[in-house]
């Protein structure tokens, strides 16, 4: 997850399922967003069209509280087959 904060919009990421089925989402977009105001009813919202959402660490580390200050959200829509 250490990359994300690098990709581009468009950019197309592949989910197999344990079945071995794939699924295949373009990136609409990539936010850095401060830990303390990640928008977490709409992170977690399950209505609406489909969608991926990646969320990992990012910013400024800090030592004393061993935290990260952001997170980077990376969110992604299925790819028409």
């Amino acid at each position: 997850f250490a990359g994300l904060k690098g990709l581009a919009a468009g950019t197309e990421i592949i989910v197999t399922a344990a079945t071995g089925d794939q699924v295949r989402y373009a990136i609409e977009s990539v936010i850095s967003v401060r830990k303390d105001e990640l928008p977490l009813a709409e992170v977690f919202d399950r209505a609406g069209a489909p969608r991926l959402m990646l969320i990992t660490c990012g910013g400024q580390f800090d030592y004393t509280a061993s935290s990260y200050s952001d997170n980077i959200v990376v969110v992604a829509v299925p790819v028409a087959s």
